[in-house]
C-alpha cells in the first residue's frame, strides 16, 4: 500500500515538473515562432512544424497534469526532447537527460490511481 502511494506522489511531482519546464521553454519557442518569419530566417516549410511543436509543447504538459493520455503525452515530450537534443542543442544533454529521467517513469508506470486515465480505463 505504501509503495503505491509513493508511486502516485512521485508521478504527480514528475508531471508538475515536466509541465513547468515545458511551459518555460514553450514561451521561448512561441516568441521565436512569432519573430522568425518576419526576419526571413526560417524557410516556409518549417513554419507548420514550428506551430505543431509549439502546440504539442503546450498541450502534452496539460494532459500530463490532468493524467489524461499520460503515456502518449510523455512519449511525445520525450521524442520532442530527443529531437531538440540531437538537432538544436546538442550540448544541453544534462537538461535533456533530466527531462528524460522525468518522462521515462511516466511512460513505464502511467499516470497512477488519481489520473483521468484510470477513471476512463485507459491502460
Amino acid at each position: 500500500m505504501r509503495s503505491s502511494a509513493s508511486a502516485r506522489l512521485v508521478a504527480a511531482c514528475l508531471a508538475v515538473a515536466v509541465h513547468a519546464m515545458s511551459m518555460a521553454s514553450g514561451q521561448a519557442s512561441g516568441q521565436a515562432l512569432g519573430q522568425a518569419p518576419r526576419q526571413g530566417q526560417v524557410p516556409p516549410a518549417t513554419v507548420p512544424a514550428a506551430y505543431a511543436a509549439t502546440t504539442a509543447e503546450h498541450l502534452f504538459p496539460i494532459l500530463l497534469v490532468l493524467g489524461l493520455f499520460t503515456r502518449f503525452s510523455a512519449c511525445g515530450l520525450l521524442v520532442m526532447t530527443s529531437v531538440i537534443e540531437i538537432f538544436v542543442y546538442p550540448d544541453a544533454w544534462p537538461t535533456h537527460l533530466s527531462w528524460a529521467g522525468l518522462l521515462l517513469p511516466l511512460i513505464a508506470f502511467g499516470g497512477g490511481k488519481l489520473s483521468l486515465d484510470r477513471l476512463i480505463r485507459i491502460p
